[in-house]
């Protein structure tokens, strides 16, 4: 390597290797990095051009359109709760008894689905793809390897989308899934035609399996010395060398000493600009043998991504600051169960448990503002219960009130749906006489379904004592552990049902209005 100028500054250095680099490109290259460097290229369109050669096969052919019980993962945003979100769909499919073998086929599916269907002018979530594969390694799903390396196979467009934030969840599941399967991911290390940037992710699961697997060092130190000599080869040929650095990083944190005399002749054989060891082969040796520096790669599994992901997503205070002077009424507000830029209408709602032995019926006054998220728990202690179903849904026929409406389902699967957290009573009931639908689900199902009915619609006044009120009430409604209307049925001709305290049931109403008269 050409001597550096100003060695004490890694910046410099650096910079004297990229010099380096662009002395030894031909005209051609010189003119595209200059563009490149301009603005008029997208790097992915470089990475294409020069390395991608893959012959990707017919997705559309295996792919499956709508999956409802991955919907969650289609629909994420951003700044969703993945933790819960993730652990949702787990729960979901075990509510549900979904087979191994069924998923398996839905979930190779979506991902054909998510490869035919990319377009690189459409930014795409990234956890479209990470909960698929959470999944996958969750369920422990090891023959679905080969659908994960296809995922890696992908032009530089879905690479960078979906990859290029967060390297390690990637190589996460390729170890999870792979390291009983080394000779697989040997072979992808030799494959042609692919973006760079996909071996690191493979090495740094040979790795992993080589820090967690001290049974099988010998045979990863093996494996690996010979890919580095391959790679020595191939960049003397006028391969690119542009991941020897990662090569060496991987190496050297994990301390596999027996890599060191090839990555030696990797930094003084071969010139390639260095962004972490600026120092060349002395700082190599010096990370190699300093025992304290752990594996650069922080995530064995994808698990241990998630639950750490709130570090990694979190704004810094200039973003808060930002968010907060755009957002300012909305922070306001954000505990009140009403939505305040609303009049409130005085609601009187008549709420009937359909499909009983007896009349299950309770008549609510219920501001008209009110959010559905705590309608429902308020709905709930109008029947006696005061715990609140995880999956139910609002709908008036043409439209669906969810919770987290865009964790639940496809929509191009259903009516045009919301989320119950910001959506208010008179969006689903708006006229006297209007009618919707409250059901709890089980599963796909609907296990218990509620007719809501507005009989009135009025004016708040001055004399008005309670905005919350439970007018009437009549029936006995299902228990905590009643899980179907049979046995409800049932306990109601054995003469089992205890007769609800509406005493009880009004006292709980007006403790839950006292709670939020501060917002009100």
């Amino acid at each position: 390597m050409a001597k550096k100028k100003n060695d004490g500054n890694p910046f410099f250095q650096m910079m004297n290797n990229l010099e380096e680099m662009v002395k030894n490109m031909g005209e051609e290259e010189k003119e595209e990095f200059e563009r490149l460097m301009q603005g008029e290229l997208d790097l992915p369109d470089v990475e294409n051009k020069r390395f991608y050669t893959y012959q990707k096969p017919d997705y559309s052919k295996k792919a499956t359109q709508v999956i409802q019980w991955l919907g969650p993962f289609w629909n994420a945003h951003e700044d969703d709760d993945k933790v819960m979100l993730c652990h949702y769909v787990e729960s979901d499919i075990r509510i549900q008894g979904l087979s191994p073998q069924f998923m398996r086929e839905e979930m190779r599916g979506y991902l054909y689905g998510l490869f035919a269907g990319f377009d690189p002018d459409v930014p795409e979530n990234h956890w479209r793809l990470y909960g698929p594969l959470w999944m996958m390694e969750r369920l422990k799903m090891t023959d679905c390897l080969d659908i994960v390396l296809e995922s890696l196979r992908q032009d530089a467009f879905f690479f960078h989308n979906y990859f290029l934030r967060f390297l390690e969840w990637p190589s996460a599941v390729v170890y999870q899934l792979g390291k009983d399967q080394i000779d697989v991911l040997e072979k992808f290390l030799y494959e042609q035609g692919i973006i760079p940037d996909a071996k690191p992710i493979v090495l740094n699961a040979l790795v992993w399996v080589y820090i967690l697997h001290p049974e099988k060092r010998l045979q990863i130190a093996t494996l690996l010395v010979k890919f580095l000599d391959h790679c020595l080869d191939i960049c003397k040929q006028g391969a690119s060398p542009m991941n020897i650095e990662h090569y060496a990083i991987a190496c050297a944190t994990a301390h596999i000493k027996e890599t060191m005399p090839l990555l030696q002749r990797l930094f003084t054989e071969l010139s390639f600009p260095t962004m972490i060891l600026t120092d060349g082969a002395k700082e190599l040796k010096r990370v190699m043998n300093d025992s304290k520096i752990p594996f650069f790669c922080k995530y064995p599994s994808m698990d241990n991504f998630l639950h750490d992901k709130e570090e990694l997503f979190q704004l810094d205070e200039a973003d808060w600051a930002a968010m907060e002077d755009d957002y300012s009424d909305a922070f306001d507000d954000e505990d009140s169960i009403y939505d305040s830029s609303e009049t409130a209408k005085r609601y009187t709602v008549r709420i009937e448990l359909t499909g009983g032995p007896e009349p299950v019926v309770r008549t609510l006054q219920v501001p008209s503002n009110i959010y559905l998220t705590p309608f429902t728990e308020l709905l709930m202690l109008s029947f006696g219960r005061q715990d609140v179903p995880l999956h139910y849904e609002y709908s008036d026929g043409d439209m669906r009130f969810l919770p987290d409406a865009d964790d639940h389902a496809l929509n191009s699967d259903y009516w045009e749906m919301d989320g119950t957290d910001y959506s208010t009573l008179n969006l689903l009931l708006s006229k006297k006489g209007d009618t919707a639908t409250f059901d709890i689900m089980k599963g796909k199902k609907a296990a218990w379904h509620h007719v809501l009915t507005l009989e009135k619609s009025g004016s708040y006044t001055q004399k008005t004592v309670n905005r919350i009120e439970l007018l009437s009430g009549q029936g006995t409604y299902p228990g905590k552990t009643t899980k179907t209307m049979a046995d409800h049925t049932a306990r109601y001709n054995d003469g089992k049902l205890k007769k609800p305290n509406f005493d009880t049931v009004r006292r709980n109403i007006r403790d839950f209005e006292e709670e939020n008269e501060e917002i009100i």
